[in-house]
């Protein structure tokens, strides 16, 4: 894994660490080499330099760390630049002392903004170490920060119900929101250092009124209001937590694929609850009523939105059937094996078993978009690679939208290219609950108009010959006398029409035959011309599927060939 991938995970690891009292301490022995890692890290890449100062001021508060110091003391003072070396001094007062006396002056003044930037990496630290946190904190630099800006329709002072001095470093203008590794919210402000769990301005209820009051549900339809375009958007409910809310939202013009999220507190003002009557009342935690003219134009707007019917739950299925189990499983086991056996295979930023598993699912022939979408359905919890339940849940979701190429439907199509939300929120609904539909097999027989109809008594008898061959092969009853009857009706069918099968257009997922057989009077020797063509796609209809298919495919040659020589 090159250096630039190396940092992100390491810097993730000591972030989680904050909540593990000890785990820096468990890997000191590895405190040199990676020591050393980052300084070569911060040489060929400068401006990375902030993640690393947070993952050695992180490393750093062990001791064991600490003594490791001096093995690297030589290089990160020869490698790197004095303010480099201040940023990095800043973090711990131990690695300060042992700077040149240029760098220590640099870390005390902290002229640049490069320098105040890592102080407050240090502060934000601190305060977390503290417990201010409850947990431990992701900061800004660590994960998505979304301000809290409250305009003129939330007011621009602190509201006195709340406490707080209305001074002004205690402006709401100054509170921004981030989120801790248990998915708590907390809104903090940059100049007081002040850290709360609901914003200023927004009054909470009491216990009694909110339990009296009807609870958002994921895909509950809401606006939005944008700050950034200044207009409320349509959006959905995609997360419900005790007192806020997750919104996925369209922008006005945007994309069908193109989505923005914001968390919200229950009962904020720039929430509108749109699947609600007008006199619903708002969630706990609303004070405020919202006109609902004022929604009239976003309408309009909504409906020419190409948007899902909501936002779904990403727990993975339970329902796999006896033939899902034992083909997924295989197939896991395999890539797996191979992943262990062939390393040099793989590239090198990549997990191994990852690597073997996205190669195989992009056989599937499927766009590259699709693929993304099928592999984050069923990779809810961001997993370097695929575990069992989650490579089931990837085949399955893979098959439906083979069969989705099958149908030659021009805007199922489309949604699969583009990809996005919508394709999303569709295979979690509709797709990952249930398992692909059976394969068609589809046998079509077109014959000429100047077919005589005394042909048609041998094509019974060929067709009879293969519905034996189709109980030799355990197919059942019902099966093979559909098989059969289709045979015999779509050559009469096509035959009437005068239609002609384009056998690309026939393709259908996991496992498709397509025999397309006639005779010709015009251009081909007098007797009966077979045409076969047979494409399987990877195998995630069943196990016993595709080595069926080819003993049918052999079985209706043959059967074609006693026809032929019965005519010549």
């Amino acid at each position: 894994m090159p250096g630039n991938r190396r940092v992100p995970v390491l810097r993730k690891g000591c972030l989680k660490s904050l909540r593990s009292p000890g785990a820096v301490d468990r890997a000191a022995e590895h405190a040199g080499p990676v020591l050393g890692f980052l300084i070569d890290f911060v040489v060929q890449r400068p401006d990375h330099i902030l993640q690393v100062a947070e993952v050695i001021n992180i490393l750093l508060t062990s001791d064991d760390w600490v003594a490791a110091l001096q093995e690297v003391m030589q290089d990160l003072v020869l490698q790197l630049t004095s303010e480099q070396q201040a940023v990095l001094g800043v973090q711990n007062d131990v690695l300060l002392a042992q700077l040149p006396q240029t760098a220590v002056d640099l870390a005390h003044e902290q002229a640049s903004k490069l320098l105040q930037d890592a102080g407050q990496v240090r502060k934000e630290l601190d305060r977390v170490r503290a417990g201010l946190g409850e947990g431990g904190l992701r900061f800004k630099s660590s994960v998505q920060e979304l301000r809290f800006e409250p305009s003129y329709r939330s007011g621009g002072h602190v509201s006195a119900e709340t406490g707080d001095e209305g001074g002004e470093d205690a402006s709401p203008s100054g509170w921004r929101s981030t989120t801790t590794p248990d998915g708590n919210r907390y809104y903090y402000h940059q100049r007081t250092k002040e850290i709360r769990r609901m914003p200023p301005g927004v009054a909470t209820a009491s216990a009694s009124e909110a339990s009296s009051r009807p609870k958002p549900w994921v895909g509950e339809r809401v606006e939005v209001f944008s700050n950034s375009v200044r207009s409320w958007c349509p959006g959905f409910v995609e997360r419900v937590g005790r007192a806020e809310v997750m919104i996925a939202f369209q922008l006005p013009h945007a994309r069908a694929n193109d989505w923005c999220k914001k968390t919200l507190p229950l009962g904020h003002p720039e929430l509108r609850w749109v699947s609600r009557p007008p006199e619903a009342p708002l969630p706990a935690g609303s004070s405020v009523t919202v006109s609902r003219d004022m929604s009239t134009p976003m309408e309009e707007k909504r409906m020419m939105c190409k948007t899902s019917s909501g936002f779904f739950g990403t727990n993975l299925p339970t329902n796999w059937t006896e033939d899902e189990l034992q083909l997924y499983d295989a197939l896991y086991a395999e890539l797996e094996t191979k992943a262990k056996s062939h390393p040099q295979d793989t590239t090198d930023d990549m997990d191994p078993v990852a690597a073997q598993q996205s190669d195989f699912i992009a056989q599937s022939g499927l766009p590259r978009r699709a693929l993304r979408e099928i592999w984050q359905v069923a990779n809810p919890h961001l997993g370097a690679n695929l575990g069992l339940e989650e490579f089931r849940a990837c085949c399955r979701l893979v098959g439906h939208c083979q069969a989705i190429t099958a149908d030659s439907d021009d805007k199922a199509l489309k949604r699969l290219r583009a990809g996005g939300g919508g394709l999303r929120a569709d295979l979690r609904s509709a797709c990952l609950g249930e398992p692909p539909k059976a394969p068609v097999l589809s046998f079509l027989l077109t014959l000429p108009h100047s077919l005589s109809l005394s042909l048609y008594p041998p094509l019974y008898t060929c067709l009879c010959l293969c519905l034996c061959q189709c109980r030799s092969l355990s197919l059942s009853l019902s099966a093979s006398l559909s098989l059969a009857l289709s045979l015999a009706l779509s050559a009469i069918y096509l035959h009437s029409l005068g239609q002609k099968v384009n056998p690309e257009r026939m393709l259908y997922a996991r496992v498709r035959v397509c025999v397309c057989v006639w005779l010709s009077c015009e251009h081909a020797p007098t007797g009966l011309v077979p045409i076969l063509r047979f494409k399987a796609l990877p195998r995630f209809g069943g196990a016993s599927l595709l080595e069926k298919a080819e003993k049918l495919r052999s079985v209706v040659v043959r059967c074609l060939l006693r026809y032929t020589l019965r005519t010549v």
